[in-house]
């Protein structure tokens, strides 16, 4: 959606979130919770990268609860804000 002159997107997920003791680790480069051979733990670090770096954009990270055709779900939400898209 649009806000002011940017753009907003919010992508949630209904996996439960993220734990609230590593969250805002995620996105650190080569953190992974899973088993060396199966990631690097670089995916979301590049992804902030590139928003920030080449998009002139955030991430942020957050976990909710939500709303979905009457059942309440949580997640994790991840917000991203490209900067005075619309001028």
């Amino acid at each position: 959606y649009k806000k002011h002159h940017d753009l907003v997107i919010k992508i949630k997920g209904n996996a439960g979130g993220i734990p609230e003791d590593i969250i805002s680790k995620v996105s650190e480069p080569y953190f992974t919770t899973k088993h060396k051979s199966q990631g690097t733990g670089i995916g979301l670090y590049m992804c902030e990268e590139i928003l920030r770096k080449h998009m002139n954009a955030s991430l942020d990270i957050q976990n909710i609860t939500f709303e979905y055709e009457k059942e309440y779900h949580k997640g994790a939400m991840f917000i991203i804000v490209m900067k005075k898209v619309y001028v």
